[in-house]
């Protein structure tokens, strides 16, 4: 059935879209009202006074090519346009149409549709895709980059994506060495094995995408146990190790939308420099550990030795030298010396104890040393010794010192030796004032001030950084012979010294150990001692009564407390008067350091000696006259005590 002239008229008016007869020139013949609505009029009559080309056109050199695309063609099929409605504002309009001739002349029937939403929908859609690939750069940029592994396996244990600047690194290092190379950078890391005639092949990052994971040794050795727990549910936590490269990695299942295992999600992140400090942490626990031990056997084996010096310091005194037994305590006191050298290692190797301390020219002491180590070297190897003038006295105990520096020597020539290396082992003395607080190479930073450093460099096989990590170590040694304890008693005596150690080697390049002593003040005249009350404060009844003995043989009293509360109740009382303190640093309950504190404080001029198996400072800085280190001989004793009575005036009849 044909539609009537009603039904097209009706489908005309009621149609959603915008329909319209226009001249060739340009002017609507009629239109509909959906046309009107679309531009913003009240109805199509009003179009009907519009010219099509400068009042409907945003841009009315775009009506030109639709009027030459109707007449070459006969009919446009979806041209945009940009129209503009009766307020002014711009749309984006589709137009259909054909080209039609009636009463008027040529002209066109067409069809509009506004798309600007479409439009806008486009636009932003093309926005966000490039705004999501930029983010998509950035991001693979940024996991390039990222000091970890990242990668993708499917079902079948095949890698579908890898990335990370952990995949560089760690193929590098598992395929080619490059850390042992020396290359920083793994692009750059070669191979110069695989290519017998001697050209270096450059290493290329792995393409990863498409291996099982089987194939490759990037994973480990349990690359295919791993992921195929992981495949099976398990999120499984392991590391990879290549050469120096420690990684930390997590292997998680990989689910679809459905919740179904597809494949397995890695992640690996570099901990090589968290697993060192945390190597370092532990060998600087053990160490410490060692010290404690060694510091309190030391400790309370002084103390017995006080006893036997001392009293066989005093028998001597008194045996004739034809009394028959006279030798026997002569060998029991060369006995307890030697017992006494044995607790000072301990003490060294702790951190807690020095000898007597006086001003030492540290040239003297190098040269001598290096006198008599030039008979025990090999003839391949020659002892130098450089002085720089000026090279200031140090505050040290003189043979604390001397063991320094054979320690530094004879490791040095050990090394030579084991790498059958002739050449030359260099002292250096001189004056140093340090103004940094650190430096890369210390061991020990000293802290700033003035220092004269003994530098011993030989240019032997030197130390990788592993080996030269470890060297100050107790019972770390890669001699072929040794205990490995001569570096860590000497770590102790310098830090006892409150000195510094720096350390300088590489594979190849030698080894320069250069130790900084702080130097000593102006000494002073000596003294000569007079007779004095002495309060002695020591909880060991043995110790204070061989020490109360030693007193009385030199000439002076003593008074003797066992406890620091008892001690400091009799320093309170203003009618005890007394010379000067000797007490112990280490008591139960009032310790040393606080009876020192509240002496001090009742009597701040009052001398107080230290009597200790540990430095005067241990702990920290003490204010004291003087220093008796256990065990101690009369002579040490008599020494300390004179320039302190000497000081207060005090007459031979008091």
């Amino acid at each position: 059935m044909e539609p009537t002239e009603s039904d097209l008229r009706r489908l005309f008016a009621h149609a959603p879209i915008g329909i319209y007869r226009s001249t060739i020139d340009g002017r609507f013949l009629y239109a509909n009202d959906a046309l009107a609505a679309m531009l913003g009029y009240a109805n199509a009559a009003e179009l009907l006074a519009l010219r099509m080309q400068a009042d409907l056109y945003v841009d009315p050199r775009q009506r030109g090519p639709l009027v030459e695309r109707y007449l070459s063609a006969g009919r446009v099929d979806g041209v945009d346009v940009r129209w503009k409605t009766k307020s002014g504002e711009a749309i984006d309009v589709r137009v259909f149409g054909i080209s039609v001739t009636d009463d008027e002349g040529l002209g066109f029937d067409g069809y509009a549709i506004d798309i600007t939403a479409q439009r806008r929908a486009e636009e932003a859609l093309r926005a966000s895709r490039v705004e999501a690939n930029r983010k998509d750069t950035v991001l693979d940029l940024l996991l390039s980059e990222l000091p970890a592994l990242i990668w993708v396996i499917d079902a079948e244990l095949v890698i579908t994506s890898a990335s990370g600047r952990g995949v560089w690194e760690l193929e590098a290092n598992s395929r080619y060495g490059y850390r042992e190379t020396g290359h920083s950078n793994p692009a750059l890391a070669i191979n110069a094995s695989a290519n017998s005639s001697g050209s270096l092949r450059a290493f290329v990052p792995g393409q990863l995408d498409g291996k099982h994971v089987g194939a490759t040794s990037l994973f480990g050795d349990k690359a295919v146990e791993h992921h195929k727990a992981a495949l099976a549910g398990a999120v499984v936590p392991f590391e990879i190790v290549h050469g120096d490269a420690i990684y930390a990695a997590t292997l998680a299942p990989h689910r679809d939308d459905h919740g179904d295992i597809v494949g397995a999600i890695g992640t690996a992140v570099d901990v090589t420099s968290m697993r060192q400090l945390e190597r370092k942490m532990e060998h600087a626990q053990r160490a410490e550990s060692l010290g404690l031990l060694a510091g309190g056997v030391a400790h309370d084996f002084n103390n017995l030795l006080v006893a036997m010096l001392g009293n066989a310091d005093l028998a001597l005194r008194e045996l004739p030298a034809e009394v028959a037994g006279r030798g026997a305590v002569a060998n029991i006191q060369i006995a307890a010396l030697r017992a006494a050298d044995l607790t000072s290692q301990l003490l060294a190797f702790a951190g807690g104890g020095s000898g007597q301390r006086t001003s030492v020219e540290v040239t003297a002491v190098v040269e001598e040393l290096a006198a008599l180590l030039r008979g025990a070297m090999p003839p391949s190897i020659e002892i130098s010794v450089r002085t720089e003038a000026g090279a200031l006295p140090v505050l040290a105990d003189a043979s604390q010192l001397r063991q320094v520096v054979l320690n530094l020597v004879t490791n040095a020539r050990d090394a030579m030796v084991d790498a059958r290396t002739p050449g030359t082992i260099a002292i250096t003395v001189r004056s140093v004032a340090l103004s940094d607080a650190a430096h890369a190479d210390d061991v020990i930073s000293p802290i700033i001030g003035q220092y004269t450093c003994i530098e011993v460099a030989d240019n032997g096989p030197g130390m990788s950084p592993a080996v030269k990590q470890r060297i100050f170590e107790p019972f770390f040694t890669t001699k072929s012979q040794g205990h490995g304890l001569g570096l860590a008693a000497m770590l102790g005596i310098v830090r006892d010294h409150g000195g510094g150690i720096r350390v300088r080697s590489a594979p190849g390049k030698g080894s320069q150990l250069a130790v900084f002593w702080p130097v000593a003040m102006p000494p002073t005249s000596a003294q000569t001692s007079r007779a004095a009350t002495i309060l002695i404060v020591d909880d060991d009844p043995m110790v204070a009564d061989v020490l109360a003995s030693m007193l009385h043989e030199l000439g002076h009293r003593a008074v003797v407390i066992n406890d620091g509360t008892a001690a400091i109740a009799y320093v309170a009382n203003a009618a005890n008067e007394f010379a000067c303190i000797i007490v112990d640093l280490t008591m139960p309950g009032m310790s040393g350091r606080q009876v020192i504190d509240q002496a001090r404080a009742l009597r701040p001029k009052l001398p107080i000696i230290v009597c200790s198996g540990y430095d005067r400072d241990h702990g920290a800085p003490l204010e004291a006259y003087g220093y008796l280190r256990k065990p101690f001989r009369m002579a040490q004793l008599e020494a300390v005590l004179a320039p302190i009575v000497a000081r207060l005036g005090l007459d031979a009849a008091e």
